[in-house]
């Protein structure tokens, strides 16, 4: 999807064909497939000098809940600590693990998951921390980060792009369901009631319905180029 883009001006969508139409995927299209609530709210601090009552004369949160001997610190590190027996303060797991869902999860910015200095401060008040747009900021990192690159970046074989890609991937699943259909099971799958299908072989195509779409799917690129080739698909 993201190698057959339309150009277009807007900075916060992209337009993409699939089986001869365009699609969009703007913040409308992210909130209604995530189910993540979008709506504008207070900005989130990009540095830690813009953080409330932050006074960089004082120790920062990171020595409190991190530790004074760790320069960085990624979604690992969070989970090794979180497993920990030792580690039984309620609240700071609970801070860890809102570091964890957002820095790891919601707006990755770099492969190794690194967790920022100004979300761990942000997060010495959970109530506040929770109360960022960050689903906002995951559509825009994402937004930012595809329409930084170019034709040829787009058509490599990885691409890393920052932000919750995956919301794109859901839209697409919503707005293209034929998807669904040319999807298959993984091996072993039992066989349910009739009327809907089970597929016992990861070969078999399947139809998907709301009771079996948490399963695991398997769906095939050049099905999908099939799909788009012929131009005949069910679009919502």
């Amino acid at each position: 999807m993201l190698s057959r883009q339309l150009v277009t001006e807007k900075k916060h969508e992209i337009w993409m064909q699939f089986g001869g139409a365009p699609i969009r995927f703007s913040i409308q299209e992210f909130s209604a497939a995530t189910g993540l609530n979008c709506s504008k709210l207070p900005e989130i601090p990009q540095k830690l000098t813009d953080v409330e009552n932050f006074d960089e004369h004082e120790s920062t949160y990171w020595d409190d809940l991190i530790g004074n001997d760790l320069g960085e610190i990624d979604d690992k590190w969070i989970e090794k600590k979180l497993k920990s027996k030792n580690f039984k303060d309620p609240r700071k797991k609970l801070q860890l693990c809102c570091l964890l869902l957002v820095d790891a999860l919601l707006c990755p910015r770099n492969l190794d998951r690194k967790i920022s200095e100004v979300h761990v401060e942000l997060v010495r008040d959970v109530e506040k921390f929770l109360s960022y747009p960050w689903r906002r900021e995951a559509f825009s990192l994402a937004m930012t980060s595809i329409k930084t690159r170019g034709a040829e970046g787009l058509c490599q074989k990885t691409l890393a792009i920052q932000g919750f890609l995956h919301g794109m991937q859901l839209a697409m699943l919503k707005c293209i369901p034929h998807i669904k259909t040319r999807a298959t099971y993984t091996p072993g799958a039992k066989k349910k009631k009739k009327g809907s299908t089970y597929a016992t072989t990861s070969d078999e195509e399947v139809e998907v319905d709301d009771n079996t779409s948490l399963k695991p799917l398997t769906i095939k690129m050049s099905k999908i180029h099939d799909m788009d080739s012929k131009g005949k698909v069910i679009r919502l």
